[in-house]
């Protein structure tokens, strides 16, 4: 009973004598209010609560200003960091006032959108210290939305001067590619300014987003992969962290890079150890890798589930894969019913029809086999079936060979080698027949 516990906080801050008392209990009030009660405002309330004791307390300050962001109170969150830039030029600490003011920027900028009011406090800031980073790199975001490039570029080459490092970089080189982008539609420069910008913060959002978006855009799989890497580091919700690790897997994948995608997926599994979008591409890793006996339980999960859910091109797919392994296995018996039952759900399926080809004929069964390649010759085939078409006629002139039909065999070979002249078995078998 929450209610009853912030009940009994309230009687301990009345019975309370010292300010560091009354300060720590205002902090468990707001704790409580936030993750027990779900009280966003209740907790911002104890927060302020906490400051009128002691306008000093800084983790008041942090916690109000991720409240505020949260509650979308951007204009009490200014003042909040107006009043935080004032402690702390009270307290002597000047790089902690400008981080303050510079936040209250951003905020009037961004949220409020009003550059106006942020211009002002930059300006304020270089009055102060002509050699400010944060407000030069800042000042020339604002340059930026107005269209006026040549004063954006000027401050952002003063700020470049002062060789900044940290965080102070990183945004300076993400502006400096934001100029290349936008100002000058160069985007191999501002590859380079938002990479330097990672250089400084490897976890830098903006810089990730923008590079994350251009690869997207130019198809660069290799440096997608890298950004989603980091990326997913500054993700806390896990819904949203399976997304990108899953992507990332894929990504790996391509590239032919299966440890790296295994270890993505396997990481996306601790946060979601039951969705099929993580347990699929894993089991079908493990399926390429060889990796059968950890494959097969996951297909069998899947395969069963898929069911209870009526999913019947899901289920078509696990049984194919069971059908794989259980013909690794040389099981063929049981290969043969998941290779049936998946071609009965989806009966296009080139690799099932592969699948079931090859049962066929090691069991001779020359009209089930013949059936099956006569209709892969129909299908368009993918150059990772795991059969060509030119083999798909070889198969079939063995077949009407076993048949006891040479003159349709003897087509079949002709018709294979005329797509691919250089298969020898189809050659061979032709020069058979002579």
């Amino acid at each position: 009973d929450w209610m009853a516990v912030a009940d009994i906080q309230g009687r301990r801050l009345a019975l309370a004598r010292s300010p560091a008392d009354k300060v720590a209990i205002h902090a468990e009030m707001a704790r409580t209010a936030e993750h027990h009660r779900q009280s966003i405002d209740d907790a911002i309330a104890s927060w302020y609560s906490a400051l009128d004791v002691d306008k000093s307390y800084q983790p008041a300050y942090a916690e109000l200003d991720r409240l505020l962001t949260q509650a979308n109170r951007s204009h009490d969150l200014v003042e909040l960091l107006e009043k935080k830039a004032e402690l702390m030029a009270a307290l002597g600490d000047g790089p902690g006032e400008i981080a303050a003011l510079a936040r209250a920027a951003d905020v009037w900028e961004g949220q409020l959108d009003n550059p106006d009011a942020a211009g002002e406090i930059l300006e304020k800031i270089l009055r102060r210290e002509p050699g400010s980073v944060a407000a030069l790199t800042r000042l020339s975001k604002i340059y930026e939305r107005s269209g006026d490039w040549d004063k954006c570029k000027a401050a952002l080459e003063q700020a470049l001067k002062l060789s900044p490092t940290g965080r102070d970089a990183a945004d300076l080189f993400f502006r400096l590619g934001e100029v290349a982008r936008v100002g000058d539609s160069d985007n191999d420069t501002a590859i380079q300014h938002y990479a330097q910008a990672l250089r400084h913060e490897i976890t830098h959002t903006a810089a990730l987003g923008a590079l994350e978006k251009l690869a997207r855009e130019r198809r660069d799989d290799r440096l997608l992969a890298d950004l989603l890497q980091r990326r997913v580091e500054t993700i806390h919700a896990p819904a949203e962290r399976v997304a990108l690790l899953v992507e990332l897997a894929d990504l790996e994948r391509k590239a032919n890079r299966p440890d790296a995608a295994l270890a993505a997926l396997a990481r996306a599994a601790q946060d979601a150890p039951t969705d099929a979008r993580v347990l699929g591409p894993l089991a079908d890793l493990y399926f390429a890798t060889n990796r059968l006996d950890e494959a097969a339980p996951i297909y069998d999960k899947l395969a069963e589930e898929a069911k209870s859910q009526r999913r019947m091109k899901d289920v078509a797919r696990y049984r194919q894969r069971q059908g794989g392994i259980l013909e690794a296995r040389n099981d063929r018996a049981g290969a043969l019913a998941a290779y049936e039952e998946a071609l009965r759900v989806n009966p296009t399926d080139v690799t099932t029809m592969t699948g079931l080809g090859r049962l066929y004929l090691a069991a001779e069964d020359w009209e089930k086999a013949r059936k099956i390649y006569q209709s892969l010759v129909l299908q368009n085939i993918d150059a990772d079936a795991g059969v060509t078409k030119g083999e798909v006629y070889w198969a079939l002139g063995k077949i009407h060979l076993h048949l006891g039909q040479p003159p349709k065999a003897k087509s079949m070979f002709q018709r294979g080698l005329e797509i691919e002249p250089q298969n020898q078995k189809l050659k061979e078998a032709l020069q058979s027949l002579a």
